[in-house]
């Protein structure tokens, strides 16, 4: 008996299911539009289940590029389900056709989910014939109602002027009816009252980028407040602030105001300002499974740049970092009392990011629950100018102002990957973590840190609980060089080593990860340390050692590889 089926005589019910798992698999309406078309032209048995009840998936994505009679096609075989728009306007390969968006508004009221591009990638301004078939694609959407709408995204970037202002997302968009369904919003590029209603929508999802919406921090908290079944919140614009005067707000900060995110998933503040994704954050009240991504842009140093011993800069950076300690303070500190912490984190990575004197610091909370296992993130971007004296400085007191916070003090697992941290000549950047992290029992280092670190765990103080030293990114070749830098690192360990023992705490392990050539000198550490547990899990091929070698020099990625392998 054949254990084969042919598609021609598969049940209609798992035909469908088929049809309906294509159908999400396909990004792109107009990749959708294909795929339908396709799908109900094999054969006469297929374009009747597509054409029936179980095909109603495929025809939901409104082909309003098309001719009227395709729009009008789609409406019909996809009813009664909710239908997808994609309306766009200005330089976009598939403009909306206006008959046809004015066919599917007829049919609005089952619309499920709408994204309006309005994109002009050019110095020149609108046409005429293209300023007034935008008017009339707008006065369509002004005066229609959506009211099971789930999902709307708005894009609005305009090069030439007179948009140099983002336009005002209109009060009577959609008939000036939020539809009691909307649960995704996402704009970009427009200005949003504070009391629209709009923010004022039960949402799951809130994401505004590159927007001008609130002017105090009472707007923003007064705008949250109203969602309080968020579960992504993502705030991002590199060239205005979402917060003006973030930091005279600091001077009021009030630690009895907070708004709560009970179901916050993902919360991530992009701002132009240092100050005002810390503001933000401090306010918030966040469960501990919560993904936590700021970048803030680093205060104006430019301009002090000639003054690198300056009072006027050492005052700006002690400033800049009294608001960072007070924002993670106030937000991952629960209100029981002044030293009991929402949760600690468990693993630490600070890794170089791109060029300049910047970083990516990234912390991560894993329960030990046998139960649930709720998993944290905090992950925080610094960039400090140039690269100088006063730079390298700043970074470096930044970075160490984090990790020295009290919820980072209880992690096992500290990764440092930056060649102008921690590195070579910097013994003293670790001189500041003595005494803290004393559950600290793994420490990993890239290839940029080595020379830092080994002299600095000749103190006793410093992390004294280690158990294990990871090594990675190391690349030794069969050259001059290399031998004397091979002779380098035995003689700076060996010395390392020898002193931690002599103090009573000795690292048992030290593990070569991701290193090309470095056998030899895993050997000999080995007999000259014959106690010690020495591990070597090298790359077999000099191309592959470069490539993780690269893959050291990128923050999240390198983050991303040593959590999971350590």
């Amino acid at each position: 008996m054949s254990t084969t089926c042919s598609t021609h005589h598969l049940p209609d019910e798992v035909l469908s299911l088929v049809f309906g798992a294509v159908a999400q698999a396909v990004r792109g309406a107009h990749k959708r539009l294909v795929v339908a078309l396709s799908v109900s032209q094999v054969c006469r048995f297929w374009r009747m289940v597509a054409l029936g009840p179980g095909g109603r998936t495929l025809w939901k994505n409104i082909p309003i590029w098309s001719t009227v009679d395709c729009a009008r096609a789609f409406i019909e075989r996809s009813a009664p389900l909710p239908f997808s728009l994609v309306i766009e306007l200005g330089d976009t390969k598939w403009p909306t056709y206006v008959p046809a968006l004015a066919e599917a508004a007829l049919s609005m009221h089952r619309a499920g989910a709408i994204e309006v591009v309005d994109l002009y990638d050019r110095e020149e301004s609108l046409s005429a014939e293209e300023a007034a078939r935008d008017e009339k694609i707008y006065q369509i959407l002004n005066t229609t109602t959506a009211p099971l709408l789930a999902k709307l995204d708005m894009t609005f970037v305009h090069i030439a002027p007179p948009y140099d202002d983002p336009p005002l997302l209109s009060p009577d968009f959609l008939g000036g009816e939020i539809p009691q369904a909307l649960r995704i919003l996402n704009i970009t590029g427009r200005r949003i009252m504070p009391d629209s209603a709009f923010l004022r929508a039960s949402l799951t999802a809130l994401i505004i980028t590159s927007c001008r919406v609130w002017n105090n921090i009472d707007e923003v908290l007064g705008t949250l407040s109203h969602m309080p079944g968020l579960e992504v919140l993502v705030l991002e614009s590199e060239v205005n602030t979402f917060c003006p005067h973030a930091t005279d707000a600091f001077m009021e900060y009030n630690h009895e105001r907070f708004v709560p995110l009970p179901r916050l998933k993902v919360l991530k503040i992009e701002d132009d300002a240092f100050t005002a994704p810390l503001l933000i954050l401090a306010y918030l009240r966040v469960p501990l499974s919560t993904r936590v991504h700021l970048f803030p842009a680093s205060s104006d140093y430019d301009s002090f740049m000639a003054a690198e011993e300056g009072p006027l800069l050492e005052t700006r950076v002690a400033h800049d970092i009294a608001l960072l300690r007070l924002a993670l303070t106030a937000h991952f500190q629960a209100g029981t009392g002044p030293s009991a912490l929402v949760a600690p984190f468990n693993t630490i990575a600070i890794a170089q990011d791109g060029n300049g004197w910047n970083f990516v610091f990234h912390a991560v909370y894993e329960s030990e629950s046998q139960d649930a296992s709720p998993i944290g993130e905090f992950t925080f971007r610094y960039y400090a100018g140039p690269r100088s004296a006063a730079g390298r400085r700043r970074l470096a007191a930044v970075a160490n102002a984090l990790l020295t916070l009290p919820v980072m003090s209880q992690a096992d697992l500290l990764i440092v990957s930056h060649d102008g941290l921690y590195g070579s000549g910097c013994s003293a950047d670790w001189t500041p973590l003595c005494g803290f992290f004393p559950k600290l029992v793994n420490l990993a280092v890239s290839r940029g840190a080595i020379h830092g670190v080994l002299p600095a765990l000749r103190n006793e103080h410093l992390f004294p609980g280690i158990e294990s030293l990871t090594i990675a990114g190391v690349r030794l070749e069969d050259n001059e060089d290399d031998a004397a830098r091979t002779a380098h690192y035995l003689i700076s360990m060996h010395d390392t080593l020898r002193a931690r023992a002599a103090s009573a705490h000795k690292i048992p392990s030290i593990n070569f990860c991701d290193c090309f050539g470095v056998d030899k000198l895993a050997r000999t550490l080995k007999r000259l340390s014959p106690d010690m547990k020495v591990c070597a899990s090298g790359l077999s091929t000099l191309e592959g050692a470069l490539e993780r070698e690269e893959a050291w020099d990128d923050a999240d990625e390198d983050i991303r590889y040593m959590v999971d392998r350590i």
